[in-house]
């Protein structure tokens, strides 16, 4: 359990989940625990500073009393390792509870809704302790998902970078950064070799547009699931049409298998045979 706490901690203190809090609740809680001067005026951002810096191990059970202090869906697969089949079962059965709802605007426009879940129940939730991540078979369904997820995740931390240059964390800009680049790196190194091995289709070409800049992306589809990778040229008659905005972040389909076993996966298919 304490190294989930400190993972815990960690997403606190370095990105955005002090957002979920109402400020009213956040002010209620410095007050009370931290700093007994903060009134009316104080505005959130400084509560928030506030918080995070009084936030560590020993405090940490005190947070808990916080109303929708908790954490988002995302978060929870890769603190426990568990799929999204797991995790709807475990709501299921009200070992992990749902505390709020919240709609959040995307930097490229366009609203999500998200659960927020309860950060007490994730931490003194029993789950099968995997001591060693069982890499899946390389079937084509498991590589396909394993990218699906790759690919999700990275854009998961490349939407982290971006809220988190606008709060001016730096610290987490450079790490989201770091982490987003990385799972690219093996998102396009596992598709170019399946696109070499006739595993995926090639469809055509997207013009992607996001504010003033254009991108031009390839688009392939597998037996599952479908990618775009960036392309330099492309003959006319592959245009597809126009893409607005990024590609969201969020997962719109259930998985059989968790992030660190997709990672080990495509790990394990890239150095195959080489």
């Amino acid at each position: 359990m304490n190294d989930i706490i400190k993972e815990c901690i960690d997403l606190y203190r370095n990105g955005d989940n002090f957002s979920f809090v109402l400020v009213n609740d956040l002010r209620r809680f410095i007050k009370c625990y931290v700093n007994p001067s903060v009134n009316s005026k104080t505005s959130k951002n400084e509560l928030v500073e506030m918080a995070k810096e009084a936030l560590n191990e020993e405090s940490f059970f005190t947070f808990l009393e916080i109303d929708r202090f908790g954490l988002l869906r995302n978060q929870i697969l890769n603190l426990l390792g568990i799929s999204d089949y797991v995790l709807d079962k475990m709501v299921k059965n009200n070992q992990i509870s749902i505390l709020a709802s919240i709609s959040y605007t995307q930097t490229w426009g366009g609203k999500r809704t998200y659960n927020i879940y309860s950060m007490k129940d994730v931490i003194f939730a029993e789950v099968p302790q995997i001591h060693q991540v069982i890499i899946p078979d390389m079937t084509e369904k498991n590589l396909e998902e394993a990218l699906y997820l790759v690919n999700k995740s990275a854009k998961v931390s490349r939407d982290t970078k971006e809220q988190s240059y606008k709060c001016k964390n730096h610290k987490q800009v450079k790490a989201s950064k770091t982490r987003s680049n990385n799972l690219y790196c093996l998102k396009d190194s596992a598709l170019h070799k399946m696109i070499d091995e006739k595993r995926l289709h090639y469809m055509g070409v997207h013009k992607q547009i996001i504010g003033n800049q254009e991108n031009y992306l390839s688009y392939y589809i597998g037996h599952f699931y479908s990618y775009h990778i960036p392309c330099a040229e492309f003959d006319e008659k592959d245009y597809l049409g126009e893409i607005q905005g990024k590609i969201s972040s969020e997962k719109t389909v259930k998985t059989d298998i968790t992030f660190p076993q997709a990672v080990l996966l495509i790990k394990e298919y890239i150095n195959k045979n080489e």
